[in-house]
């Protein structure tokens, strides 16, 4: 959504309270306006990209608003799709040779849990390749193209795909 008027009629529409949801959107706008003002100050002081503005960005990060624990996995996926955004992580191709292939992954899968968490980005599945122990067997839920939920196992790391967004209706 492009509004805040918009964020909180998609956390209304998953079922967020009028109070908590008018909450969050302050919340994520102050945060918005903390992380333009810093970097305003940076760089008129002249420590932009310094370790000091890294550390500043990552002292904002960690007070930052963190919707999907606030409102839980299955209504942050539907708020992701109310809200016009992607909320799936897609296989485009497959890297022969590569531990995706030795697994059954193939183009058009969708990830939607690895290791038992949800996945919604590419931040979120890479941050779940390289979080444990490199090497370890871990099970990916992944969706086919034509429905099928799947459970593979693939060692922990990279899985040697290319990927792609989509926006999935949580509730078909």
């Amino acid at each position: 959504p492009v509004t805040e008027q918009d964020r909180r009629n998609a956390l209304l529409k998953v079922g967020v309270a009028a109070d908590l949801a008018a909450d969050i959107v302050w919340r994520e706008s102050q945060y918005e306006l903390d992380r333009l003002e810093l970097r305003d100050l940076a760089m008129r002081e002249g420590w932009f990209a310094s370790d000091r503005y890294r550390e500043e960005v990552g002292r904002l990060e960690d007070e930052r608003p963190d919707l999907r624990a606030e409102i839980g996995d299955d209504a942050y996926d539907r708020f992701l799709f109310a809200a016009g955004d992607d909320n799936r992580v897609r296989i485009t191709s497959v890297i022969p040779g590569s531990p995706a292939e030795m697994a059954g992954f193939g183009p058009g899968d969708v990830v939607e849990r690895y290791d038992g968490e949800r996945v919604f980005t590419f931040s979120g599945l890479r941050d779940a390749t390289s979080g444990g122990e490199r090497g370890e067997l871990v099970p990916v839920e992944i969706r086919r193209a034509d429905g099928a939920l799947e459970q593979l196992w693939i060692s922990r790391g990279p899985l040697g795909v290319r990927l792609d967004l989509a926006s999935v209706d949580p509730d078909s």
